[in-house]
């Protein structure tokens, strides 16, 4: 059986946001949320914990003309930073 939507329940977290702007993220199947900064720096939005992961931190430190994107892939994420290089990280916390 194949199921082509969830409920999603969102509920307020408090947990602290990074200071740059957020332009990219994605949800992982757990319901935890990856962001990224414009800057290309990326943390996890541990909900049950509410808790703020450093997942990888960014060299770049004068605004990128490009945005940074995000994607959870199985218990990871996958990375396309401001200078275009794709990074893959696997997220101890997602396994």
């Amino acid at each position: 059986m194949r199921t082509c939507s969830k409920i999603v329940s969102i509920h307020h977290v408090n947990a602290l946001l990074p200071e740059h702007r957020i332009v990219s993220s994605s949800w992982t199947l757990e319901g935890n949320l990856f962001v990224s900064d414009e800057f290309g720096n990326v943390w996890l939005v541990a909900i049950e914990a509410n808790k703020l992961y450093s997942v990888v931190k960014s060299k770049i430190r004068e605004h990128p003309k490009n945005k940074p994107i995000v994607v959870t892939h199985k218990s990871g994420v996958i990375v396309v930073n401001p200078n275009s290089e794709i990074t893959v990280c696997i997220n101890k916390y997602l396994i």
